[in-house]
């Protein structure tokens, strides 16, 4: 079964190409189909008067292939940033894995330290732990950045994956 959640008055289920109809939306509903698993792209059009109006869809993935590691905050060479970085996993066709559970360790070069890791609100280890299992495909780290111009290195690596390595440059 999909669900979609939409304020638009019908809403229409495309799976592979292949449409599943337009069903009506109840005031604070949502529309939903009985459709067979199937592998590759569903999207789902928001129609309001008769006018498309929106438009979402995913991709089913592969097997986690590599770790990646993104930036989500500006740091500066201060000597009290914390760089919040969040580590995920792709496939080999370069699509997020959500349901990736890997276990990563992480580490920073001399110009940080990782202070924390944090996943999952059920995990018993403790926050300064340098090692976390992924959950729902994400992980985030915090790295106390040593004042100073210079270059952080953030490594993340878990068995099975290609290893990831973030470099920032701080001015």
């Amino acid at each position: 079964m999909v669900w979609a959640y939409t304020n638009c008055e019908e809403a229409e289920l495309i799976l592979n190409g292949k449409s599943f109809g337009k069903v009506a939306v109840e005031k604070y509903g949502h529309a939903q189909w009985f459709v067979p698993y199937e592998e590759g792209k569903i999207e789902v059009i928001g129609y309001i008067g008769g006018k498309e109006v929106c438009r979402d869809g995913h991709e089913t993935t592969k097997a986690p292939a590599k770790l990646k590691l993104r930036l989500d905050n500006k740091i500066t060479g201060s000597g009290r940033d914390v760089a919040i970085i969040t580590c995920y996993t792709e496939d080999e066709d370069g699509l997020f894995v959500p349901d990736a559970s890997p276990f990563v360790d992480f580490h920073a070069n001399a110009k940080g330290r990782i202070i924390g890791t944090g996943s999952d609100i059920s995990d018993h280890n403790p926050v300064t732990d340098k090692s976390r299992r992924m959950r729902e495909g994400l992980i985030t780290v915090a790295v106390a950045v040593k004042g100073g111009a210079g270059k952080l290195s953030v490594y993340a690596k878990a068995e099975g994956l290609t290893p990831a390595r973030l470099d920032i440059e701080i001015e």
